[in-house]
């Protein structure tokens, strides 16, 4: 089994580093030997931390006035392809046909996901305008769909969930929520989390299957690739209208509702957090998210053991005590083997303590991502584990910054735009026929001349033409209607 840190693939080798990370012999996050293609087993240190951020989402959507709902996991064939353009998502549902050894008399479908299952209730829930805004949430579920190509984190046939749907009186209540889901995506992916990103409103023939348009949180992963972390939609009145979802208005009048839905993708956070942080000795995690924060090393010969584990065994229940989530390793490894699997498994801070220390009344600090270690009293433990932790943080966001920092770039000719996707990878901004239908097959176009580049989308809340004057679109010649991201993709 490996353990040497020195057997950590290479980061540059990104795709061999990001399977040995997640796999239960390196960072032990994932096990992917289920037998079912495209499930996998969340192991302990993952699930500690979709806790973590299941816990930090809900604490946010909440405090914007969601309310916590949890649907069943089937949903009834007609209630799936009432929405026309949304029914597109069948080819993609597993289908429940039988019980025990009888048939159906309908088909049953695996959440794909979560308006069609939620629509019909509210349309029996809501009648005034007076219920508006309606807002609710559904958490810590799976949903499933038939995948081609799986990857733990990336893309499965089940994974973890987090969605919220809301109805509104108008279209503008409606934006405003939108913009206040990029607030949340702020609050916890970028600030918390560290995780850079662009928000962008996505093309017209790019958008969610019923929605009138869709707006996305992008980061890009080391490989060079977009990995799309979110998505918000505004459905407008196209599922009210044909979900029935109608209130009766100030004016006495009955009228169909606007809708959004907000879904942070809980498997796409974690790839990038994984991805984006990690270096070649491991994982490298937010303070608040590792499942282990701190890792007591005891140094000890079988001589003095006793009397180290002793010391440390104390000091392990005041750090735990202080808050902390601590670990004693005291495992019989030699040090080296101990302070590489700390670090590959992303622990933010390690304490060295041998029997020197007991009379120093000393311990050694290391934390992950520094270079020196540092002598600390124990009396002045606690209050260094809280500077550390937040050095720890500073450090992450400073590092995550510089690297999307160099993940986006502009290019005004097509020419350009390759040379930047094929040496840097990452978004590249380039000016383009527009993003209505009409300019699909341009994009298609693109797709094929620069090796699997896609439209991203325009910045939320700018205008996509500034700035195109003299400007002309990199695929067709002619004069650019808007600035558009592009990049390669998972």
């Amino acid at each position: 089994m490996k353990k040497n840190v020195s057997e950590v693939p290479e980061k540059s080798n990104f795709s061999e580093w990001f399977t040995y990370i997640c796999s239960p012999q390196g960072g032990g996050l994932a096990d992917s030997r289920y037998g079912i293609g495209g499930l996998i087993v969340h192991l302990p240190a993952t699930m500690r931390m979709v806790r973590k951020i299941f816990q930090i989402l809900e604490d946010e959507v909440e405090d914007r006035g969601h309310e916590p709902v949890l649907f069943p996991t089937m949903i009834k064939e007609a209630n799936l392809l009432v929405e026309e353009e949304h029914a597109g998502f069948t080819p993609e549902v597993f289908w429940v046909e039988t019980a025990g050894d009888k048939k159906l008399e309908e088909r049953l479908a695996l959440r794909p996901t979560g308006e069609t299952q939620i629509y019909p209730m509210f349309a029996l829930w809501l009648n005034s305008y007076n219920q508006l805004p309606f807002k609710i949430y559904q958490s810590r579920h799976t949903v499933f769909r038939n995948e081609m190509s799986t990857r733990p984190f990336l893309r499965g046939r089940e994974f973890l969930f987090f969605e919220a749907h809301n109805c509104y009186e108008t279209h503008d209540a409606l934006m405003a929520e939108i913009a206040d889901d990029r607030l949340t995506m702020d609050n916890v992916i970028r600030d918390r989390l560290f995780i850079p990103y662009l928000f962008l409103q996505r093309p017209q023939w790019d958008k969610f299957k019923g929605a009138e348009n869709t707006y996305v949180a992008d980061t890009i992963m080391p490989d060079g690739k977009r990995n799309q972390i979110s998505s918000t939609h505004d459905l407008g009145q196209r599922f009210s209208k044909a979900y029935d979802i109608k209130v009766l208005n100030a004016d006495k009048q009955m009228e169909h509702v606007h809708q959004s839905c907000f879904g942070p993708g809980i498997w796409r956070i974690m790839a990038a957090m994984i991805g984006i942080h990690g270096d070649d000795r491991g994982l490298i995690l937010p303070f608040e998210i590792a499942p282990t924060q701190v890792v007591v090393v005891p140094i000890f010969k079988t001589a003095t053991k006793e009397k180290v584990l002793e010391h440390t065994q104390a000091l392990v229940a005041q750090i735990k005590q202080a808050g902390f989530r601590v670990q004693l390793d005291d495992r019989e490894k030699s040090p080296g083997f101990r302070y590489a699997d700390s670090e590959l498994k992303g622990v933010p801070v390690r304490i060295e303590f041998g029997e020197r220390d007991i009379d120093s009344q000393g311990a050694m600090l290391k934390r992950r991502n520094g270079t020196e270690k540092i002598k600390v009293p124990l009396d002045g433990l606690l209050e260094e584990l809280k500077t550390q932790a937040r050095l720890h943080d500073e450090a992450i966001s400073e590092a995550s910054q510089t690297y999307f920092e160099d993940k986006v770039n502009q290019a005004t000719t097509l020419e350009e735009a390759i040379q930047f996707l094929d040496n840097q990878g990452g978004f590249v901004l380039v000016p383009f026929i527009g993003t209505d239908m009409s300019a699909e097959e341009h994009a298609k176009t693109l797709q094929t001349q620069t090796g699997g580049a896609y439209v991203c989308g325009t910045k939320f809340g700018e205008d996509e033409s500034a700035g195109t004057e003299g400007q002309v679109c990199i695929v067709t010649g002619e004069p650019a209607k808007a600035w558009v991201y592009i990049a390669r993709s998972h």
